[in-house]
């Protein structure tokens, strides 16, 4: 009989506590992450799994995990650049978009990770000021302990992207959903509010939709 665990086995392991660095093809692991390039392709194939049901916290999570047990695999580093590009992190997305064409020039993703470096450069272009910046580096961070539901800490590195960045949706988005995970249930409803007036074609609305129908619930109307 063969040992492969099953695939609800492999897609509920949590890997929170091992995570790659933003910028996936510059990280050192640490010794105790032998290199396995076995654990590594079952992690890029959960990745894979999760990116496709649109977990992208998940994803990214199992991505930068593969890249622990086989550092600069093009397959993993592209995954990490395809997540967060999704998770609306254009800059970082960009990075790790180079860092896949870096390893493979020529390889099968190659054509994809070019076309998206352009489609992302219009994003970068409008987001060189100061302030943007600024807001962009705490998005990052915060997304960073959203992942690990460390709401507080999220909470915070979201307050300051918002108010770095008044017209950023994606800020108030992320903002609300830590305001919810601390369970400050009526400002998390406000600020999805903002989310809908700033972006009311957004890529979020439906979720930002969802939570106050499930915030209503709770707290009435």
């Amino acid at each position: 009989m063969c040992d492969r665990p099953s695939p609800d086995a492999i897609f509920s392991r949590q890997s929170a506590a091992h995570r790659a660095p933003e910028n996936a093809q510059d990280q050192d692991p640490e010794s105790y992450y032998p290199f396995d390039p076995h654990k590594a392709a079952k992690d890029v194939e959960v990745g894979k799994y999760y990116y496709g049901r649109k977990n992208y916290r998940a994803a990214l999570d199992r991505f930068r995990e593969a890249l622990l047990y086989k550092p600069n695999d093009a397959e993993a580093i592209y995954g990490v650049a395809q997540t967060l590009e999704r998770m609306d992190l254009p800059k970082e997305a960009y990075t790790n978009y180079e860092g896949y064409l870096k390893i493979l020039p020529g390889g099968p993703l190659a054509k994809d990770a070019h076309a998206a470096m352009a489609r992302l450069e219009p994003s970068l272009k409008a987001d060189n000021s100061g302030s943007e910046e600024q807001a962009s580096q705490e998005l990052e961070k915060g997304e960073e302990f959203l992942s690990r539901n460390q709401f507080e800490s999220a909470h915070a590195h979201f307050a300051e992207a918002v108010r770095l960045s008044p017209q950023n949706g994606i800020a108030y988005f992320r903002l609300a959903e830590s305001l919810e995970g601390l369970h400050r249930l009526d400002e998390a409803r406000l600020y999805y509010k903002s989310y809908l007036q700033l972006q009311p074609q957004g890529k979020y609305v439906a979720d930002a939709r969802r939570a106050i129908d499930n915030i209503n619930l709770v707290l009435g109307k």
